[in-house]
């Protein structure tokens, strides 16, 4: 929670570069010629047209977003987005699951829906899929048109090195393939991604196991205090809603050399900071401040 934790990042895109590469393949490859629209699922709907437009040849190539809302409860609005997929007939549907910031998930059962109804391709960015304790990954055997995209960037520790990977219908993944720079990761990374792979299980899922266990304790210390109500996240954060206003209760933390992410500026969430889940130190530090801040 402090400077040096996990919410010092600085760039807000939805997608970390090792997964841009990856959709910016899908997005540049055979489907190029043909590129026409893309369906988006997300809280931050403005942000997110502005960043997909910076990704790549993807709107010169005459890209047009269109961006679905969540529910008022900030969960997927399957129902809407089913409409949608009919209405406009996406070359792309992408899912960010959980989403960030608000850790929602889509199910098997929504998300096999409308892979069924689609005629493109479906996107599933699973960066925080540790912290779910859930994949789409085995809907990848009936769907061709599923693809999965992971990043070594959270529970793997490894944001620096910019590693990640894309998972699909072998068909599909060729010819992804096809627009695959040369010497596109670099040996260091690519060496400490196969060593974070095999320690994983001894030393690395451990320590999700207890992010999980401290994000439930903090979501339920948190709704214990006057004025904020935390949303259920099945991320390594959750947002929270602030009877304060959000950039005052930031402003008041950082005062307190605790960092959280004000996502007042969002699209729903004007009402919102979000925090990431950290050490059990830092989150009773965070508790504390906010006990004070909220009295």
């Amino acid at each position: 929670m402090g400077r040096s934790g996990t919410n010092q990042r600085r760039d807000p895109a939805p997608f970390n570069r090792a997964q841009v590469v990856a959709l910016s393949r899908l997005c540049s490859g055979k489907f190029a010629r043909a590129f026409g629209r893309v369906c988006w699922l997300e809280a931050r709907r403005d942000h997110c047209r502005k960043w997909f437009q910076r990704i790549d040849p993807g709107t010169v190539l005459g890209g047009d977003v269109e961006s679905i809302p969540l529910t008022a409860d900030l969960q997927y609005d399957i129902a809407r987005l089913k409409t949608e997929i009919k209405k406009t007939q996406p070359d792309v549907t992408i899912v960010c699951s959980p989403n960030n910031p608000t850790g929602c998930v889509i199910s098997d059962r929504d998300l096999a829906s409308f892979l069924k109804e689609t005629p493109g391709i479906v996107v599933v960015d699973e960066a925080y899929h540790e912290f779910a304790e859930h994949s789409v990954v085995p809907l990848l055997q009936d769907h061709e048109n599923l693809v999965v995209l992971r990043t070594f960037s959270k529970a793997m520790a490894l944001a620096a090195l910019r590693v990640g990977y894309l998972l699909t219908a072998p068909e599909l993944a060729r010819e992804i393939g096809k627009a695959l720079l040369p010497y596109n990761l670099n040996a260091f990374s690519q060496t400490a991604a196969e060593v974070a792979v095999e320690m994983y299980q001894s030393e690395l899922r451990p320590l999700v196991l207890k992010i999980i266990s401290e994000r439930e304790r903090l979501f339920g210390e948190l709704s214990l205090i006057t004025g904020l109500s935390p949303i259920a996240s099945r991320g390594n954060f959750m947002v929270v809603k602030s009877g304060i206003g959000p950039k005052q209760v930031f402003n008041e933390l950082l005062r307190r050399d605790i960092l959280v992410r004000d996502v007042s500026a969002y699209p729903m969430l004007n009402e919102y900071f979000r925090a990431s889940v950290g050490t059990p130190d830092e989150n009773d530090k965070l508790l504390r401040a906010l006990h004070e801040i909220c009295a």
